[in-house]
C-alpha cells in the first residue's frame, strides 16, 4: 500500500518560505508545523550581525557627549542659529519630529526591529517610524526632501551604519536652534557592546552650508526589555513648549 504525505504549508515553494521568514522578524531558526499552522522562533541574528532588536532608552549616566559642545558654524549657520525662536520655530508644535537627532535625544523609548532586508526604528516620541532598507546599493535620486531625510543601511561587524541624505532645511536641535540645510549628510553608527546590553550611537552631521567642519555626537543607549512603547498621540491643538 502506498502512503501519501500530507501537503506541508511550505509546499508552495521557496517564495512562501522567504515571505514567511521576513514576517517573523530577524532570522528564521526553527519551523514547527502542527496541522496547518506555522510559527517561527527568532533567535539572535546570525554571526556578524549585531542583535539590536528590542526597546532602548538613552543612558542618563553619560548623557549626550560631543566632540565639541557646539558645532563650528559657517557665517550662514551662525545667522540661522541667531534667528531661531524656541517658542515659535520648533517643528514639534506641528507634531513634526524636526530631525533624527531630536528623535534619538528624546527621553522616551525607541524600539528596533531587524529583518533580512531592513531595520525599523520606532520612536515613542511622536509615534515616528523610520524604515531603513539594507538591500540598496545607493541612494535613490529625485525623492522629496524631508526633515528626517532618506536612509539606507548596512552592517559593519558589530555596527549598524545608517547613511542619510535628502534633508529639508530645519533644526538638528530644537533646544538651541542648531540648523540643518538641504546639504546635510548624516551617518549614524550604532555599535553594540560585547554583552549586548547597550549600544553607542555616533551621529556625524556633515553640512557644509551650516558647519565649517562635520559635527559629531555620541550617546549610549541601554536595553530595557521590561519597557513598553506607549502611544504619544500628538494633538496639534495641544502642541506647545510645555508639551515638548
Amino acid at each position: 500500500m502506498t502512503s501519501r504525505m500530507t501537503a506541508s504549508p511550505l509546499g508552495s515553494g521557496l517564495a512562501q518560505l522567504f515571505d514567511f521568514t521576513r514576517s517573523c522578524g530577524r532570522r528564521l531558526h526553527w519551523v514547527l508545523i502542527p496541522v496547518a499552522s506555522l510559527w517561527c522562533m527568532a533567535l539572535p541574528a546570525a554571526d556578524g550581525v549585531p542583535d539590536l532588536s528590542g526597546i532602548w532608552v538613552g543612558s542618563r549616566d553619560g548623557g549626550q557627549e560631543q566632540d565639541a559642545r557646539t558645532p563650528d558654524y559657517t557665517a550662514a549657520g551662525r545667522q540661522a542659529l541667531e534667528g531661531y525662536d524656541l517658542f515659535v520655530d520648533d517643528p514639534g508644535y506641528g507634531c513634526n519630529p524636526a530631525s533624527i537627532s531630536r528623535l534619538w535625544d528624546n527621553p522616551t523609548p525607541t524600539e528596533i526591529l531587524q529583518y533580512a532586508d531592513r531595520v525599523v526604528f520606532i520612536h515613542e516620541y511622536l509615534d515616528f517610524e523610520r524604515s531603513i532598507p539594507l538591500d540598496q546599493e545607493g541612494h535613490v535620486s529625485g525623492l522629496a526632501a524631508r526633515q528626517v531625510g532618506h536612509s539606507i543601511g548596512w552592517y559593519e561587524g558589530s555596527t549598524l551604519v545608517v547613511d542619510t541624505i535628502g534633508y529639508s532645511s530645519g533644526y538638528i536641535s530644537t533646544i538651541t536652534g542648531i540648523p540643518q540645510t538641504e546639504s546635510l549628510h548624516t551617518v549614524e553608527r550604532l555599535t553594540l557592546s560585547s554583552d549586548g546590553d547597550s549600544f553607542v550611537l555616533e551621529i556625524t552631521n556633515d553640512d557644509p552650508v551650516a558647519f565649517a567642519t562635520p559635527w559629531i555626537t555620541n550617546r549610549t543607549y541601554v536595553h530595557r526589555p521590561g519597557l513598553t512603547r506607549l502611544p504619544f498621540d500628538c494633538v496639534l491643538e495641544d502642541a506647545s513648549y510645555e508639551e515638548f
